[in-house]
């Protein structure tokens, strides 16, 4: 049974990787999940990225961003085996700040998972994308269990 410290609160703009008994939780907006877990090793881990990728003037790196989330992640892989042999799962970018036609910061973050994912040659087993929606995710590194709540964001006009 999993107890409190087994619980580990990703933030957006961070990542998790280790083993079981642990389980990932993080709430998600516009912002991208991918989840990995190994099904006999017992391990995997989750990233949380807020934007696809850093303007060029920026010099900073970290999981605040996806392709260098990304990057960690498939380290982080590689080091227990080929990554073919994880479950993935990808959730979030939620169209939440403006209309689809401005800058759709969900779609451009799921964009960036899906041409990792097809470079690499992986594919999802788990996915819940886009809408208008909050999203609560937790992954069970003990048995890869995703449980997915969805609240959607759009209010009743009264």
């Amino acid at each position: 049974m999993n107890t409190k410290s087994d619980l580990v609160l990703l933030e957006p703009g961070s990542l998790y990787f280790g083993r079981a008994p642990k389980v990932i939780q993080t709430l998600l907006g516009s912002c991208v999940a991918l989840t990995a877990w190994h099904p006999t090793l017992l391990v995997g881990g989750m990233c949380h990225y807020l934007l696809p990728e850093k303007k060029a003037s920026k010099k900073e790196h970290g999981p605040t961003y996806g392709i260098d989330a990304l990057k960690v992640i498939e380290q982080h892989l590689k080091s227990y085996g080929h990554p073919d042999e994880f479950e993935f799962g990808l959730f979030g970018g939620s169209q939440m700040l403006c209309d689809e036609g401005l800058y759709a910061i969900g779609r451009d973050n799921i964009n960036t998972a899906n041409v990792w994912l097809k470079r690499n040659h992986l594919s999802v087993t788990h996915e819940s994308l886009g809408g208008s929606m909050a999203r609560r995710l937790k992954l069970d590194l003990q048995t890869g269990t995703i449980d997915l709540v969805s609240n959607s964001l759009q209010q009743d006009a009264r």
